[in-house]
């Protein structure tokens, strides 16, 4: 007999119902949960994802250790249960392949470390510079190249970016500034505007970017008050 927690994943899943499990079991409405909460809730092993798709058991991923699984409810509904090759899954389940040491890899793909040139700032092109805002996002995809990346050491969870403005200040050829992390979205509202306004505030810098998939994962982080409208927003499919 299926418990209350796995009736209500398979309606989840099934698409006949908008409710999301909480730790107490009770039903509330995906269009009344925050995206706080939202995030509270999201399924942190594979063991656990595995089991809600109702695919088989599988032995644990050493990569999980190192970089946990992380999926959002709203995204885990439209993977399609049982099947796993569905692509959604293979974007955020922790694959044996992992494991692997493979000759030529590098815990550091597109060298963001050669670029660092302040606390959390990345300046690889002329005209742009790329803040790592923060090490938290909002699904942590298997394939993502930043999952080794030392945010701490670089400055990049300190919510702290005098260094960055301050470089992208005295640097007059960068025009553009992207907003990456992580998930700047995954930043309140309040902290997050006022390094947008920061920025906006130098006058040689004519373009920000937010690099997101929070409109995806977790689109109710996008509210009709939210002040980062005032910035382009990537979305990273």
């Amino acid at each position: 007999m299926q418990n209350s927690s796995t009736n209500k994943s398979a309606e989840i899943l099934a698409g006949t119902s908008r409710f999301v499990p909480t730790a107490s079991e009770q039903e509330i409405s995906c269009d009344e949960v925050d995206w706080q909460t939202a995030f509270s809730l999201a399924v942190r092993s594979a063991s656990e994802l595995r089991e809600i798709l109702g695919l088989p058991a599988a032995a644990s991923v050493k990569g999980e250790q190192s970089f946990p699984t992380f999926v959002p409810w709203e995204f885990l509904s439209r993977i399609r249960h049982g099947d796993p090759l569905d692509p959604l899954l293979r974007q955020v389940l922790p694959s044996a392949d992992e494991d692997v040491d493979q000759p030529g890899f590098s815990a550091d793909p597109v060298g963001d470390l050669d670029a660092v040139v302040a606390g959390g700032l990345l300046h690889k092109y002329q005209g742009r510079a790329l803040v790592v805002t923060t090490g938290a996002c909002g699904v942590h995809c298997r394939y993502c190249f930043r999952r080794e990346f030392p945010y701490a050491a670089v400055g990049s969870r300190s919510e702290d970016w005098r260094g960055s403005i301050d470089y992208i200040r005295n640097h007059v050829e960068v025009e553009e500034v992207l907003l990456s992390g992580g998930d700047p979205l995954t930043i309140v509202d309040h902290k997050l505007d006022e390094l947008i306004c920061a920025i906006e505030a130098i006058e040689h810098v004519r373009r920000q970017r937010i690099h997101t998939r929070m409109p995806i994962v977790m689109p109710q982080r996008i509210t009709p008050t939210n002040s980062i409208q005032t910035a382009s927003i990537d979305l990273a499919c």
